[in-house]
């Protein structure tokens, strides 16, 4: 392993231009700003699966923006499930959602078969409405230490999470909105993250 002098050595001399601006570095954040409310291409990433109830598939997926001001930009942590829900009088669920955002025509039955479809998508596109929240992880797990089933409810949920863009107020030095805001149940600070809000179907 060579010593600092020797590498030093073989190295040209320093290009100033190259220097660090130490009098106005920016460090780097843990997470960018969110990108604005609007409709995005992205491109599904390996899913990770998980389960629930002994009954159903939850499944995590991290997702690339394609293409426009914004490519490359990762949204983290999109929850799905085969749990299915009432939507207008039918059931429905959001890893339905999702493989009819890709384009998927088939009909999954069983974990298995679901699993399987949400694994074809890895690297597929897909449309969806991203829009921001914000919500403070410390009244949340304050308001489920006090749950009999370690649950929120819609009231609670509401009281520590802020949701959609146009709720975060103006920020006047960039014309666009503020990330960082005070939690409206405690008053610390919490940051706004996409979350997508509507997959379209393909």
């Amino acid at each position: 392993m060579p010593t600092l002098d020797e590498t030093l050595a073989q190295m040209q001399p320093d290009d100033t231009a190259d220097a660090v601006d130490f009098d106005n570095y920016q460090d780097a954040a843990e997470f960018p700003p969110p990108v604005p409310r609007g409709e995005y291409t992205m491109i599904q990433e390996k899913p990770d699966f998980d389960v629930r109830d002994k009954v159903h598939l939850i499944v995590t997926v991290h997702h690339k923006i394609s293409g426009g001001d914004y490519d490359g930009r990762r949204i983290m942590y999109d929850r799905l499930s085969t749990k299915t829900f009432d939507r207008d009088g039918t059931r429905a669920s959001t890893a339905a959602d999702h493989i009819r955002a890709l384009g998927f025509t088939e009909h999954p039955r069983g974990a298995r078969e679901w699993g399987e479809a949400l694994l074809r998508g890895e690297g597929k596109p897909w449309k969806g409405i991203l829009d921001w929240e914000a919500s403070c992880l410390d009244c949340i797990k304050e308001f489920q230490a006090v749950s009999a089933d370690n649950t929120l409810t819609k009231e609670q949920r509401k009281k520590c999470t802020i949701t959609g863009e146009r709720n975060f107020p103006a920020n006047m030095a960039t014309g666009g909105r503020m990330s960082k805001v005070p939690c409206p149940n405690c008053q610390r600070e919490i940051e706004a993250r996409n979350r997508i809000v509507r997959r379209i179907p393909a």
